[in-house]
């Protein structure tokens, strides 16, 4: 930004100005739509469905996961129940 403003004389330097705060307030809005999602969860015969998209139509992709019954049930025994979420995260359907 400063390089920026070094290389607008005193005549365009508001405008120089005004253009980087835009930029940088559509790059904020960006960001706060891309991270709104919707999530749907869906009893099936195998598990539990997870199905993920955005909230905001083409600003990013949806994700589907299918959990099975036998992973959840498994997680009521377990000491450590983040290191087997791992899995249950990173799995797709």
């Amino acid at each position: 930004m400063i390089a920026i403003v070094r290389f607008a004389d005193g005549r365009n330097f508001e405008t120089v100005i005004f253009s980087l705060f835009g930029v940088a307030v559509l790059l904020l809005g960006a960001i706060l739509v891309t991270t709104f999602r919707v999530h749907r969860w869906t009893v099936q015969r195998r598990g539990v469905e997870i199905h993920q998209r955005p909230e905001v139509p083409l600003t990013g992709l949806s994700h589907k996961a299918m959990v099975p019954f036998p992973d959840i049930a498994a997680l009521r025994h377990a000491r450590d129940v983040f290191r087997l979420c791992r899995p249950l995260q990173t799995a797709r359907a």
